[in-house]
């Protein structure tokens, strides 16, 4: 599920900093991730967990794209945070936020890639990380992008809900 919300995200976001109301949305978006870390640091997982599903969903309705707007809210939001609640730690969690906070500063640079990179360390060492192994991917996410080779595609998978 976090792979293909991951390939929905990198699309939303090249949509996104072509959209002319970008301005708007950055202030949204950035709003969301000082809510994000508040959440964190208030050691609420189900309203961090919220407030990742608010940042994903700021970023698809950024985006402009109706059809994916339809798409990615019926296919994972609030199915990711009923399965993830009871999978995640709340250590996991405080790990997400850092990714998310280095996104919206790419995204205020209206760096797209960047912020994608940023999104997908995050998805992988999260998916590696409920999956209880360690993360194929170097969580810096100013590393150069991995090739498609790196990427935990031949990984067991515990949960077919990951």
């Amino acid at each position: 599920m976090l792979q293909v919300q991951d390939a929905l995200i990198r699309f939303a976001l090249e949509e996104m900093v072509a959209n002319d109301k970008y301005p708007l949305h950055m202030e949204r978006i950035s709003e969301n991730t000082r809510r994000l870390r508040e959440r964190v640091q208030a050691k609420d997982i189900r309203g961090t967990l919220r407030a990742m599903i608010r940042y994903h969903e700021l970023i698809v309705d950024a985006s402009g794209n109706e059809y994916l707007k339809n798409v990615t809210r019926r296919h994972y939001l609030y199915h990711y945070e009923r399965h993830v609640r009871d999978l995640a730690t709340l250590d996991q969690l405080e790990r997400a936020v850092e990714p998310y906070e280095k996104a919206t500063q790419a995204l205020l640079q209206r760096d797209g890639a960047g912020a994608y990179q940023c999104m997908r360390f995050k998805n992988y060492g999260f998916i590696a990380g409920l999956a209880g192994e360690s993360s194929p991917l170097p969580v810096e996410p100013s590393s150069p992008a991995p090739s498609t080779a790196d990427a935990p595609s031949n990984r067991k998978r515990k949960s077919a809900h990951v």
